[in-house]
């Protein structure tokens, strides 16, 4: 063979075994953000937590970090670990400031921290600040 013919298809070989190793990655990606939504309306808290802690670790540019994040803290919630979830909602914000989650995670916050200010801790009202703050802007 000539390397007129080698070349493009070597090209086009190499070209389609890169895309091959990406696409499995995408459809592992939101295999597990359905996996974790399954456990967590199934009441298995801690497995949501597991599964979207896998995409975090694993999948760093995923579309789905912020909604891993959310998930995380609303499973936190559930499992009466405010302190986790205050966390979790804080990587929402961190990852997507104003996008889909951020609202939401800002409410969630709030609500946490005045639960938590009720329940007589202190620390706490500088979160609510924060988070007033920035819906006033």
């Amino acid at each position: 063979m000539s390397n007129k013919v080698t070349s493009p298809l070597l090209a086009f070989t190499i070209l389609l075994f890169m895309s091959m190793a990406v696409y499995p990655k995408e459809a592992e990606d939101d295999a597990l953000y359905l996996q974790g939504k399954k456990s967590f309306y199934n009441n298995n808290y801690q497995q949501a937590i597991q599964t979207y802690q896998r995409i975090v670790k694993n999948f760093p540019n995923s579309k789905y970090i912020p909604d891993a994040y959310f998930w995380i803290g609303y499973s936190h919630e559930r499992l009466s670990q405010p302190i986790e979830a205050l966390h979790a909602y804080e990587m929402v914000i961190k990852t997507d400031r104003d996008g889909r989650w951020a609202g939401d995670a800002r409410a969630k916050m709030v609500d946490i921290a005045t639960v938590l200010i009720g329940q007589g801790s202190t620390n706490f009202q500088s979160v609510i600040k924060e988070q007033l703050d920035h819906v006033d802007r």
